[in-house]
């Protein structure tokens, strides 16, 4: 649980490199040599730095999960992702945490839920209910954290996706029994 959410307090850090605003407690992107290039060339650059790959499956699934909402937000919206505002940094950070969160959760318990629910139907509902529950704590989460109306920084979002692993962990624990 500990890279993953590491993972995601390095993207905050090259999400606010990319827009000009560097973090001082993040491990430094260099967003210079991505200037003027298609989106699709940004996001691989910040996958990759993010999370090299190393051959596990957990580093596949984290360049997914940060590919997969910096694509969101392109599709969601008119953005340059070389001047991004602090509130789609924090959107694409809550959609990465969700994507994460559930492959993580997959990949370590996904066949576990898959084999001991009751029918293929009731196993489906379970990880749905476990990709809903997902998506409801990060949100909450972050709701939480802007009514502090501090700005985020590193730590705090290497923080935040550990909180919400731990509490989705613990919460469907039972489903992998």
């Amino acid at each position: 649980m500990g890279s993953a959410s590491s993972r995601s307090g390095a993207l905050y850090g090259a999400l606010s490199a990319l827009s000009g605003s560097p973090t001082v407690d993040a491990e430094p992107f260099d967003a210079s040599a991505l200037s003027g290039r298609p989106g699709s060339e940004i996001i691989d650059a910040v996958a990759r730095f993010v999370s090299p790959l190393d051959g596990s499956q957990d580093a596949e699934a984290s360049q997914h999960a940060i590919s997969e909402a910096l694509s969101d937000l392109l599709e969601d919206a008119n953005v340059d992702l070389g001047a991004l505002t602090s509130e789609e940094i924090d959107w694409v950070l809550e959609r990465h945490l969700v994507y994460e969160i559930h492959y993580r959760v997959q990949l370590d318990i996904g066949k576990a839920v898959l084999n001991n629910a009751p029918s293929p139907i009731a196993a489906m509902r379970r990880l749905d209910e476990i990709r809903d529950y997902i998506k409801e704590t990060v949100a909450a989460t972050f709701r939480k954290h802007r009514a502090n109306g501090s700005p985020l920084t590193t730590a705090q979002a290497t923080r935040m996706a550990n909180e919400v692993l731990e509490d989705t962990f613990t919460v469907f624990e039972v489903y992998a029994q």
